[in-house]
């Protein structure tokens, strides 16, 4: 096969499993899992600021909770690749959209570990990417609408540039700090984890599969250059939300009470998930939610399939049981000496492979400690760890299929890549024969959303005018609302900790000298507006209340001037990586149109 159309092959193979993921999403639309209500209702919210104040940040928004911050709070995205595709098409499409770029961005850079870095056959660096991108993790999530989720497909990228012996050091490090910024601003920091645990397992596999690659110097500067970037474009939003959660620090454990042996098989089921145990079910004459029942009792917890789904395909659990098999034949017939510095990697990979599976059963030597780190204290949902392995899994069976491959003929090694790529694919059909109502909550009417952008006249900005009681995120806008019950998490589930001095009414009424609307500086920056907590807009601040309501951020909202200063770093870093990411851009067109 010539190098074309197996370029083509790969990109459609690629452009096909982005499709999937899509397509599992929308597919009871105009349903859509239970939590787009929160994320769909917040893009719309950001694209009406903007279209009132411009580019700027969204300090606070009146439509939620009567007055709440907006840019402050950690699953809020306004500088974010969906946000960006609001500017053209309605929140639902640019979730879809955004969905669809960033698994391409996985396959693709998945693809490109195995061929650039572990000069992999270019069959086997396809499989890799199939593997990584058609597993249950992303599919579950994204259906349930977790669109905080969304970029987690940039893993391999973090891996691929970092190693990338082509990239020029500073211009890995504005690369490497841009992926985490787009992280941090597209609500991620769920993901953040679980691609740190990943790249942990990912390097010192990686020196072991290609030593040459590894240049202390070289990965020491580009990992300096990187946490320049990642500081410059994300430290504006971090001290923001910071300033925020000293309020309300969202303390949320889990504890599973199963024994040890009972848990790490429930991190096995997870991994089997729907793509294995779907099947398992149907031969054994039992529904599909079986697999939830299954999972729930192997894992010891009540929560939906989408929490514990993080499944592989069949195919790669072959290949990689194959390939441990091999492995320790292999160690058990030869004796060869290893370097000290091999054996230093398989003491660094081994206690990643552990660490991880400490977070995955929320117990062991380090987890208790480490648990308790800021950010990490207020993260749980212990199964959604095991997806820190779905990549290394994914290039291990990569390479067992190469050395698979290489004991084939070509005709041989083309059928068995072309059987393998087809069942992995098929693997995935499993979950659109699902009850995808039931297991995915898909309860959520999207075209609601959708239609009022589409439909909005060109002037409506929604102005909020009264407080209503009982009112879903989403109907606030045609019902020219702010509510009471705010789907955000942030004050619990059961929003416990929202305490709003408000009544069901107008804005405009007056109770005890102040208005019937929060002002949400009390949340985030008291001192410097002298405000507290759930605090009401004083009566004599009409101006202020109409600037609001009208979704105009007033001007004697002040911010400290820390803040103002990271938002000019974070100007000036923004800057920078367009210089210098434009530059790399040119330098790579010249290469491909002088060839």
């Amino acid at each position: 096969m010539t190098r074309v159309p197996r370029r083509l092959l790969t990109a459609l193979l690629g452009i096909f499993s982005a499709l999937l993921i899509v397509a599992f999403v929308s597919a009871l639309y105009p349903y859509a899992g239970f939590d787009y209500k929160y994320f769909l209702a917040r893009l719309f919210d950001t694209y009406l600021h903007y279209q009132v104040n411009g580019l700027c940040i969204q300090w606070y928004t009146p439509s939620f909770g009567g007055g709440l911050p907006a840019y402050p709070n950690p699953q809020q995205m306004q500088f974010s690749l969906p946000q960006l595709l609001t500017m053209g098409v309605n929140p639902w499409k640019a979730a879809l959209g955004s969905i669809f770029l960033y698994a391409l961005a996985g396959f693709w850079g998945t693809y490109a570990i195995g061929r650039r870095l572990f000069q992999l056959d270019w069959t086997s660096s396809t499989l890799a990417a199939l593997f990584f991108t058609i597993n249950g993790f992303y599919l579950e999530h994204m259906a349930i609408g977790h669109l905080g989720f969304q970029a987690f497909p940039l893993l391999p990228l973090f891996l691929l540039v970092l190693l990338h012996p082509a990239l020029p050091d500073l211009a890995a490090g504005a690369l490497i700090g841009l992926l985490f910024a787009m992280l941090i601003h597209s609500g991620g920091f769920y993901p953040i984890v679980y691609i740190a645990l990943s790249m942990g397992i990912l390097l010192p596999a990686a020196y072991l599969i290609a030593p040459g690659l590894f240049a202390t110097r070289l990965l020491l500067r580009r990992l300096g250059w990187s946490a320049v970037f990642a500081i410059s474009l994300s430290a504006s939003k971090i001290y923001a939300i910071l300033a925020f959660m000293r309020y309300f620090p969202r303390l949320i454990t889990d504890t599973i009470t199963t024994s040890t042996g009972q848990a790490l098989k429930g991190v096995l089921a997870q991994l089997a998930g729907m793509m294995s145990l779907g099947p398992y079910a149907l031969l054994t004459g039992k529904p599909l939610t079986h697999v939830r029942d299954l999972l729930q009792d192997l894992n010891g917890t009540g929560l939906g399939l989408w929490e514990m789904d993080n499944s592989i395909s069949p195919v790669l659990w072959i290949l990689v049981l194959c390939g441990a098999v091999g492995l320790m034949v292999k160690a058990l017939r030869t004796h060869q000496a290893r370097p000290w510095r091999d054996w230093l990697a398989l003491f660094f990979l081994a206690g990643m492979l552990e660490l991880t599976l400490e977070f995955c059963i929320a117990r062991g030597l380090f987890y208790p400690s480490l648990s308790q780190l800021p950010i990490l204290k207020s993260l749980h949902v212990n199964t959604r760890y095991s997806s820190a392995y779905l990549l290394p899994l994914a290039l291990a069976g990569a390479l067992v299929f190469e050395w698979l491959r290489r004991r084939l003929t070509e005709r041989q090694g083309g059928l068995a890549f072309a059987s393998l790529a087809a069942l992995t694919c098929l693997s995935a059909a499993i979950y659109f024969i699902s009850p995808m109502q039931i297991l995915q909550r898909r309860q959520y009417y999207a075209a609601g959303i959708a239609s009022l952008y589409d439909q909005r006249p060109a002037a409506e900005i929604y102005p909020v005018e009264q407080i209503q009681a009982t009112l879903n995120d989403p109907r606030v806008f045609d019902q020219h609302a702010s509510n009471l019950n705010p789907y955000e998490v942030i004050f619990g589930y059961n929003i416990g900790q929202l305490k709003l001095d408000l009544v069901p009414g107008s804005v405009w009424e007056i109770r005890q000298g102040r208005y019937n609307m929060t002002n949400p500086t009390g949340y985030v920056f008291p001192a410097e507006n002298h405000t507290t907590v759930f605090e009401r807009i004083p009566a004599g601040q009409a101006d202020t209340l109409t600037d609001f309501v009208n979704r105009r951020q007033p001007a004697n909202w002040r911010v400290p001037p820390a803040q103002l200063a990271l938002n000019g770093l974070g100007l000036a870093g923004l800057a920078a990586e367009a210089l210098i990411l434009g530059r790399l851009t040119l330098a790579a067109l010249r290469r491909v149109f002088s060839l």
